[in-house]
């Protein structure tokens, strides 16, 4: 194709052979001119002359066509210029080569940047109007048109620094370029070629006016919830070559991240995308992983939140329609029961709500437990590919662990209650023994903290008991040294504050139980102690197979001691136990019913300790609490509600029985971690094994018995006849 040097050069040539001509005559009339003036200028003009054969030569062919053109186009720029504010593109519509086009729009814009420099600004106004016509809408341009004006304007992108300017930009980078993939009549090959150019257009914007990439990175991340896979790829591949433009970006990226965050009642499939569209910008901008993961791991503990509040809310509900009557209920009877209990419970609760509810409500349990679920376990997932596709330990994997455990203790752990988004942490501490360390190690350190709030403190040892007790990877010598420190803080603690607590008086109606009654107020100061005692009992619930000794509880196993010979000394289990349990602090009474029951039915067929006796006295002392005492009445609440089995769902009740990773109802989540989680059922399975076992034992020997008693009988009644 001829260039426009061409095409003046073939439009202009006569004139400029006749101004050569003339120059060659008067050359050679002026004698006074010096011979090497004389000789460049013959050498130009005979350049000049070959020049001009040679364009002339080469175009003869299609000089008409492009005399006709060139005039069109002419014509064309004299009317934009006289009437750009009402036919513009109706005029440019009217070209039918490619070539004229790009001249036409180009001619167009470089109009209505004169224009407005004289201070006319209808025709960039009309310009800017018309590209924020939908693409399905009246009067909307095409794909050519849209790439024409970004190709026209992006030499003088340098002259739109005006405020006046402002909008056309601002609807240029509100492009959704990608759209028009979505259209049968525009060819891939050119919306491509568009989406190239909106970037190009981008950058060189960002590169010339840096003020424009705050409202560019906002403008960009608000639609990773919504865009098409297409979108986002377009989306992130003009993030990151933005990223490496401007140095400063990571800062306004994190605003913009937590900013554009989907709400919670927005669709799961919104919620999901923006989720993964984010977490694609770490590969290309790393400064931003705290940020991603800090507001991914927020937002959702909030949506945890609003499902648990409606679990309770459920639960509030159904106690209220049930009647019960605690004066028949003994310690016995729901000894084992409980924690079984538990595991049923939590998977009636879902269709036990959803069946009184609407299902196209956002409150929705159901749309709420399938949005956290999904969230969940993408997340998991997530983390299983980052970590596993690390070689090791890396320096990377590191450092996104350390990231989530800071998450783990700004986000969780001061949050009352989650059912589901602890499972992200519950999964990837036990991906590599050394992370089970460091989260162990975390937990300890913040519960037994004195410096630390005890809300703080209670909350990381209800994790610590909870993931103990469920966690596969936790082993033998992670158990070990867990039981030795917590037995440690307890003896200590008890040998400490035990003076503290009054001595039980031995009548509910003599004067001493009015003291006792009143220093029952105060027991909310041993808090930490009895979560800590909870802690330890709910631990022995799960594993007390793991911490027998060959004999019994006074000894630890042999093995035990050849596999870790540095390894913390384990207290004498059995002796512990029976200080705990008949200490003035009574524990018995005062920590999770459901916990206590259990733990006392284990620790008794196990021989490390004999509690049900001291669970007796004190719903002994809860029957024969004096009515006309002077204790008022949430004094006496407070005393009493914790000796029944209902104490733990009384909300006057100081300590709960709440242990994070207790059975989850979320089916995708359940199956990801079930390979690494220890139901009560496998423990009850357990248990009923080593009875069978034991009363085969038994019978084995009492048949024995019968046989020596057989043999001495007969031996007797021989001697008789003799």
């Amino acid at each position: 194709m001829v260039s426009m040097a061409a095409e003046q050069a073939v439009i202009e040539g006569p004139a400029k052979l006749a101004s050569s001509s003339s120059s060659s005559s008067s050359s050679t009339e002026s004698l006074n001119l010096k011979t090497t003036k004389a000789s460049n200028g013959k050498r130009k003009r005979s350049m000049q002359e070959e020049s001009m054969e040679e364009i002339v030569s080469s175009s003869s062919s299609d000089e008409k066509r492009l005399r006709d053109e060139d005039l069109n186009y002419r014509r064309t720029k004299a009317k934009i210029a006289q009437n750009g504010n009402c036919e513009s593109f109706t005029l440019l519509e009217s070209s039918q080569t490619a070539k004229m086009s790009r001249r036409m729009y180009r001619a167009f814009v470089k109009n209505a940047i004169v224009q407005l420099q004289e201070g006319n600004t209808v025709p960039l106004n009309k310009l800017t109007a018309d590209l924020g016509v939908s693409p399905s809408g009246s009067g909307a341009l095409s794909v050519v048109q849209i790439y024409h004006i970004l190709s026209a304007l992006l030499p003088e992108i340098d002259r739109l620094q005006s405020s006046e300017c402002s909008p056309l930009l601002r609807q240029i980078i509100n492009l959704r370029c990608s759209h028009f993939l979505f259209d049968s009549e525009n060819s891939d090959k050119y919306v491509h070629a568009l989406i190239s150019m909106h970037s190009r257009f981008i950058g060189v914007l960002v590169s010339s006016m840096p003020k424009w990439f705050s409202e560019i990175a906002f403008r960009v991340v608000s639609e990773f919830g919504s865009s098409s896979d297409d979108d986002c790829d377009h989306w992130h591949s003009l993030l990151r070559f933005l990223v490496s433009l401007v140095p400063t970006s990571s800062a306004v990226l994190q605003a913009a991240l937590v900013k554009s965050f989907p709400f919670k009642y927005d669709d799961s499939d919104i919620l999901i995308r923006y989720v993964s569209n984010i977490l694609k910008m770490i590969d290309y901008a790393p400064e931003l992983q705290s940020t991603v993961w800090g507001v991914i791991l927020e937002r959702a503990v909030e949506l945890d939140v609003d499902f648990d509040n409606k679990l309770d809310q459920l639960d509030e509900d159904a106690d209220d329609n049930e009647e019960i009557e605690l004066s028949h209920v003994t310690s016995q009877d729901i000894a084992v029961t409980c924690l079984e209990e538990d595991e049923v419970v939590m998977g009636n609760q879902l269709d036990a709500l959803t069946a009184t509810s609407s299902a196209v409500d956002p409150m929705n349990i159901k749309v709420m437990s399938a949005k956290l679920d999904k969230l969940v376990s993408f997340l998991i997932s997530d983390l299983n590919s980052r970590f596993s596709g690390s070689c090791g330990l890396s320096s990377d994997s590191l450092s996104l662990y350390s990231i989530l455990l800071s998450h783990f203790s700004t986000y969780l752990l001061p949050t009352h209650h989650t059912h589901a988004i602890q499972y992200v942490f519950f999964s990837v501490t036990q991906m590599n023994s050394q992370f089970t360390d460091t989260f162990l190690a975390l937990l300890l350190e913040i519960a037994l903290d004195p410096s630390k709030p005890v809300s703080r403190r209670q909350t990381a040892m209800q994790y610590l008991a909870s993931y103990v007790a469920r966690s596969r990877s936790v082993s033998i010598i992670q158990l070990q040294s867990v039981i030795a420190i917590l037995s440690a803080w307890i003896s200590r603690y008890i040998d400490e504050r035990e003076h503290e607590v009054p001595m039980l008086a031995p009548d509910v109606g003599s004067p001493g139980s009015l003291r006792l009654a009143k220093a029952a107020v105060d027991m909310t100061r041993f808090t930490m102690f009895y979560a800590v005692v909870q802690g330890f009992f709910y631990i022995f619930c799960f594993r007390h197979s793991s911490l027998r000794a060959k004999e019994s509880f006074t000894t630890v196993s042999e093995s035990l001691e050849e596999e870790s010979a540095s390894a913390l000394p384990l207290p004498n289990i059995s002796q512990l136990l029976q200080r705990i349990v008949n200490t003035r602090f009574n524990p018995l009474k005062w920590c999770n019913q459901d916990v206590v029951t259990t733990f006392a039915d284990i620790a008794q067929r196990e021989g490390a300790a004999y509690c049900f006796s001291i669970i007796e006295r004190n719903q002994r002392l809860l029957r024969r609490s004096p009515p006309n005492s002077d204790c008022s009445e949430d004094e006496i609440v407070t005393l009493t509600t914790a000796s029944t089995a209902e104490g733990a769902r009384s909300k006057k009740n100081f300590l709960e029985g709440y242990f994070p990773f207790d059975p989850l109802i979320l089916k995708r989540t359940k199956r990801l971690v079930e390979g690494s989680y220890i139901s009560w059922d496998e423990i009850a399975a357990e248990e009923r094994s080593s009875d069978i076992q034991s009363s085969h034992d038994q019978s084995s020997e009492d048949e024995d018995e019968d046989e020596g008693y057989e043999v001495y009988d007969k031996e007797v009644e021989e001697d008789c006849e003799e």
